[in-house]
């Protein structure tokens, strides 16, 4: 697995960004993470995207070389959207993992304003 792309950039939504926000009250953060998670059905949408690149991908394909017949693409140019959007997966996963902690922190500070 090639990881030579792990150092791009990505603009607001890097993690590392989104962890800096902790120090908002709770109504602050629930109101982020709604604005958040209108942006992140794309993601969504590009996954199901991929299923069908998939899927055409795994047809069984006749011809030899580094040419595909069926959709006349090389294979290094098969390769090179495939790393694109394994990148891009990677980056929803982690923004994903990101939002599931920040869930888990508002929940426990809901809990704990509840037991007060």
């Amino acid at each position: 697995i090639d990881d030579s792309d792990n150092d791009e950039g990505f603009g607001d939504d890097d993690p590392a960004v989104v962890r800096a926000g902790r120090g908002k009250s709770i109504a602050e953060r629930i109101e982020s993470f709604k604005a958040a998670g209108s942006g992140r059905r794309g993601s969504v949408k590009r996954l199901n995207e991929l299923s069908v690149k998939a899927k055409s991908f795994m047809k069984p394909r006749s011809g030899s070389g580094s040419t595909s017949s069926s959709s006349g693409i090389s294979l290094e140019d098969e390769n090179a959207m495939l790393k694109i959007e394994n990148r891009n997966l990677k980056y929803d996963l982690e923004l994903m993992r990101e939002q599931c902690i920040e869930l888990q922190a508002i929940i426990l500070e809901i809990n704990k304003s509840r037991k007060r």
